[in-house]
């Protein structure tokens, strides 16, 4: 509550509430579970046997379990990952942690008096983190450690944790109850997961509508788009993982966890650190790829993981054209070292996406091929007026302009003067608005914020 206080965004940082969790499972089920322990072991085996099991039972198993248990819903949702592994390097790496912590901490306290000294101390603590380090990699290793869950939406991780609350609150009069009804129970939970299930299918079936979604991922874009006839192509990452796994999976089937196509539009780190990452969670049927691969860390990384896999890539040369099915259709306008510029078009309807636009190509010379209005339009870099000339701007006349920024974005993004010139055209931003879907039928166009 004090943290909180002082800066209430630490309520949102995954460090802070898998801290939390952890310790609210410790004071919850720690001593009741030991207590049980204990019991158990008392009715089994003798009480000397019973007093000297339930020791390191408890410190080696019971509380890491009891910690994971609370922690669960967090990791599946943040990460779209479940460990198999993580209990057992839990209790391999527990011997080591107090003097990780106490050392550790003694060595930070003493470095701020003399550096020194809390150097000294800190090569004292060395073998431990190493040892810790080691064993944790060794586990990763384990080739069946991790089962990759794709995105878990949030709604599901609040009803694991109304579940868990209720029955931690009533779990005896909950045993009795069970005792009596466990077969109507049973079969109407069943009927209830059936019906989510089914209409979560029919739902999920394509609309014969395209469909482009601006993920709220931080810096960078991340477009996701459906095809009137249901396939999937990403266009970019954006900078957060964690916001990427938490679009895919709104936005994909709940048993759809690959894309059909990856674009590759833009190669800056910003535009690609989800990337890697989501990768393994998202695999793509091929990659479409514009743009220097030494630009960035992530560029390289995911590049390596498409020939790794043997994911066809094919790199993006300016006037191809990508068949989204039905006659929608994926223009390259323009190609750089810095990415591509692509219209994304159906009928009348017409999406600019200048994803990799170099600075000034959507100059004056290039307007002309711009000449009839689009109906959406993505604005480039986060809103920076340099790579959005007026001259553009004004050719374009969007219906509706597009912006995906931070909040928090370094660059002071959008530029004010760019907004004053789109005073004009209604805009719609992830920082503002949360992600945003654009829906056509090749006539009318719907536009939809997930924020107001």
């Amino acid at each position: 509550a004090v943290m909180a206080g002082f800066s209430p965004s630490i309520l949102w940082d995954i460090g802070f509430q898998l801290s939390f969790a952890a310790t609210l499972g410790l004071i919850l089920y720690a001593q009741p579970w030991e207590e049980a322990l204990r019991a158990w072991l008392t009715k089994n085996f003798s009480t000397e046997t019973a007093r000297r099991l339930t020791g390191p039972i408890s410190e080696y198993f019971l509380l890491t379990l009891a910690a994971q248990l609370i922690t669960f819903p967090l990791i599946v949702y943040h990460f779209g990952r479940l460990s198999l592994s993580s209990l057992p390097a839990n209790v391999a790496i527990l011997p080591a942690q107090p003097p990780v912590m106490t050392l550790g901490g003694l060595s930070v306290l003493l470095g701020e008096v003399w550096q020194p000294l809390g150097q000294a101390l800190a090569y004292l603590v060395w073998p431990f983190v190493a040892y810790t380090v080691r064993v944790v990699e060794w586990f990763a290793g384990w080739d069946a450690g991790v089962r990759v869950i794709g995105g878990v939406d949030l709604w599901m991780a609040a009803v694991f944790y109304l579940v868990l609350f209720v029955s931690t609150v009533f779990w005896q009069p909950l045993i009795g109850k069970l005792k009596q009804g466990v077969q109507p129970a049973l079969v109407l939970g069943s009927l209830g997961v059936a019906t989510v299930l089914v209409w979560q299918a029919a739902l999920a079936r394509p609309d014969g509508k395209l469909h482009l979604s601006i993920l709220d991922v931080g810096d960078g874009e991340a477009v996701l788009i459906e095809t009137p006839d249901g396939r999937f192509v990403l266009v970019n990452s954006g900078e957060s993982a964690t916001q990427l796994s938490e679009g895919l999976g709104r936005s994909l089937p709940l048993f759809r966890r690959e894309l059909d196509i990856l674009v590759v539009a833009g190669t800056r780190s910003d535009q690609l650190n989800a990337l890697p990452a989501v990768l393994p969670r998202y695999a793509p049927g091929y990659v479409w790829w514009a743009g220097d691969i030494d630009s960035s860390k992530a560029a390289g990384q995911a590049y390596v993981w498409a020939a790794q896999h043997n994911v066809p890539l094919k790199e993006i040369e300016a006037g191809q054209v990508l068949d989204l099915g039905r006659g929608a259709t994926m223009e390259v306008f323009a190609v750089s070292e810095d990415g591509a510029v692509l219209l994304v078009a159906w009928g009348g309807f017409r999406a600019m996406l200048p994803v990799g636009a170099a600075k000034a190509q959507l100059a004056a010379s290039d307007v002309v091929v711009l000449s009839r209005e689009v109906s959406a339009l993505l604005l480039a870099r986060g809103g920076d007026l340099d790579y959005n000339p007026p001259e553009w701007l004004a050719a374009a006349h969007p219906r509706v302009v597009l912006l995906s920024v931070s909040s928090y974005n370094r660059g002071g993004l959008p530029d004010d003067e760019l907004l004053d010139l789109l005073k004009d055209s209604p805009i719609l931003r992830t920082d503002l608005n949360g992600t945003i879907e654009v829906v056509t039928d090749g006539v009318r166009m719907w536009v939809y914020a997930e924020q107001k």
